[in-house]
């Protein structure tokens, strides 16, 4: 636990449910409409070291918080059913986020909210079909993969 984290205290938070592993909370920031976050106990601060006991938790608690989502029969602004949730990570290093200049938790977490057509069109890169992915294929591809 480190004091200064925000995500290692679960009480200043919005509980939803916990699991042995992770807790699903309510951003009190929210980006939009219905935006969770799932959190895990233990602070981490990179997908890279969570342990297999996590990764299978992180899934039972996503799979959990999806049929609350969509037993709730939650809709859009147009009424329209919401069935499909986008989630979302990044890693900052030091947790400053560079745009705003401000302290971010460095505690990862997974944000989750409903997909809707449209939803990302604002910060979509309009160069994201100009790049080529065999650019990788330099690259020591020591690992091969089955087909």
């Amino acid at each position: 636990m480190h004091a200064e984290c925000s995500f290692c205290s679960i009480a200043s938070q919005i509980l939803l449910h916990t699991t042995r592993r992770w807790a699903w909370i309510a951003s009190i920031s929210p980006y939009f409409k219905y935006h969770t976050i799932f959190v895990p106990k233990r602070h981490i601060e990179d997908l890279h070291q969570m342990t297999t006991e996590e990764f299978k938790d992180l899934k039972t608690i996503c799979a959990y918080a999806e049929s609350k989502c969509d037993a709730a029969q939650l809709t859009t602004a147009e009424g329209a059913p919401i069935n499909l949730y986008t989630y979302t990570w990044r890693y900052r290093e030091g947790g400053v986020d560079t745009t705003h200049n401000v302290r971010k938790p460095t505690h990862l977490h997974i944000h989750m909210w409903p997909e809707r057509d449209g939803l990302m069109t604002s910060i979509s890169d309009p160069e994201a079909h100009t790049w080529d992915p065999g650019i990788f294929k330099s690259l020591n591809t020591s690992t091969q993969f089955e087909q």
